[in-house]
């Protein structure tokens, strides 16, 4: 991991969700940004649900235990 996680997210007893990612675009045309390209990347946190189930558009699945 090289991404340190923000102190506010730190919460005791949760979970944290951490994505990383990196690319390194070359155009396939390199006048403009030159042949050795660039790198892009990112960095998301979520958490992870809470709930047995998600309700979509209002509409119970039938599939899914009741509460």
């Amino acid at each position: 991991m090289t991404t340190l996680v923000p102190p506010d997210l730190l919460v005791k007893q949760t979970y944290v969700i951490l994505s990383e990612v990196s690319y390194l675009y070359k155009p396939a045309v390199g006048y403009v940004m030159g042949k050795s390209g660039i790198k892009l990347s990112d960095v998301s946190y979520t958490r992870p649900r809470q709930v047995t189930w998600v309700i979509y558009n209002n509409v119970p699945n039938s599939s899914c235990p009741t509460p």
